[in-house]
């Protein structure tokens, strides 16, 4: 899918194309079935990379995991100076 930014002070951004990866996530029982549409500018062309997606965004979480522990566990927001408009 090509997708066309809208029109912005000093032109136009060139189109993005963009790739979709559909995966079905199959639960234990009949009815636990969860489906899931990953976006990317990634080429797509085997099993193998539409696998190497999904793994991206399973990392997702523990990245976001982990930048939560950063800021409300070490508290590194209060460490940085602060900056003066």
């Amino acid at each position: 899918m090509t997708i066309q930014a809208p029109q912005r002070p000093g032109g136009r951004p060139e189109p993005v194309t963009m790739n979709i990866v559909s995966a079905e996530e199959i639960g234990m029982t009949p009815k636990t079935v969860c489906t899931g549409y990953y976006w990317t500018t990634e080429d797509i062309e085997t099993f193998e990379d539409c696998r190497s997606i999904i793994r991206f965004y399973e990392l997702r979480w523990r990245i976001e995991e982990f930048h939560k522990a950063w800021k409300s566990g070490a508290g590194v927001e209060r460490l940085r100076p602060a900056i003066s408009g």
